[in-house]
C-alpha cells in the first residue's frame, strides 16, 4: 500500500514538473549577417574628347578607380575633357 501511494505521488510530481521548471530557452531575434557585395568585375573606364563636338574616346578599362582617376587626370592635364565611367 505504500509503495502504491509513494508511486502516485512520484507520478504526480512528475507530470507537473515542467509547469514548474521555466525554459531553458527563450526566442531570440534571429540575426541575420551578410557579406558585403564586392564586385570582381566591375570596370572603369576613361571616356575623352579634344573638343566639344569631337566624338568620345575610349582610353582602356581600369578595374581600380583610383588608377582611372589618375588617369583621367592625367588627359585632363593634356587638355582633353574627361569623364570615368563605371560598368
Amino acid at each position: 500500500m505504500f509503495s502504491k501511494i509513494t508511486s502516485r505521488v512520484v507520478m504526480g510530481l512528475a507530470t507537473l514538473t515542467p509547469l514548474a521548471v521555466p525554459a531553458a530557452l527563450q526566442a531570440q531575434p534571429q540575426v541575420i549577417v551578410t557579406a558585403p557585395v564586392v564586385h570582381h568585375h566591375a570596370r572603369y573606364f576613361v571616356e575623352f574628347r579634344p573638343s566639344p563636338f569631337a566624338l568620345w574616346q575610349i582610353s582602356g578599362p581600369y578595374r581600380s578607380r583610383s588608377h582611372a582617376h589618375d588617369v583621367a587626370r592625367d588627359l585632363s592635364f593634356r587638355g582633353f575633357q574627361v569623364v570615368v565611367v563605371r560598368r
